[in-house]
């Protein structure tokens, strides 16, 4: 529940734990684990805001009335895996690319994201609902993932998707 200037976590693995308030300067995370852990509130500041999330798994944990506002250089999440986690009324926007994600299992309602880029992702049974995303979307590869009213705005390239229920996926090319 404390305001922080920087939350750095390095190999660590963080349980039943619960993140709430504002971080004004940075996050950065490498190298842990967590598992049935809650985000909650907000994560922004003025301008130059760093998030940096690499090499770290998510199981079982809920995103929740989060707002996320992360406009730093060097922002990005790379090589991060959830599982069987819950996005809800959350707003997130990165400057920065989502790379080499893996989701499976997940949840997200009434979600939005605005980044740079979604790449080289493997998404597998997620169930998205009332989900808007301002991204360039490449490479990534959904199977047996449920769309209900999603909204892609950007541009896409080379993904594919397999076995999944396309009826509420709705795609405005933006340049």
């Amino acid at each position: 529940g404390e305001e922080l200037k920087v939350l750095e976590l390095k190999n660590c693995t963080c349980r039943n734990m619960t993140f709430r308030n504002a971080v004004t300067e940075s996050v950065i995370i490498e190298n842990c684990a967590f598992i049935n852990c809650r985000f909650e509130n907000t994560v922004k500041g003025s301008e130059g805001v760093l998030l940096r999330v690499t090499h770290t798994s998510f199981t079982e944990c809920e995103f929740g009335k989060l707002t996320l506002i992360a406009d730093g250089e060097e922002s990005g999440v790379e090589k991060v895996h959830f599982s069987h986690c819950k996005f809800e009324e959350s707003e997130m926007t990165v400057k920065g690319d989502a790379q080499a994600l893996k989701f499976y299992r997940c949840e997200a309602r009434d979600f939005s994201y605005k980044g740079e880029a979604l790449a080289d992702s493997d998404i597998e049974e997620m169930d998205l609902m009332d989900v808007r995303l301002e991204i360039r979307a490449q490479g990534n590869r959904f199977e047996k993932t449920a769309f209900r009213n999603v909204e892609l705005i950007g541009t896409t390239e080379k993904n594919f998707f397999k076995e999944c229920d396309m009826k509420g996926y709705h795609f405005t090319e933006k340049k």
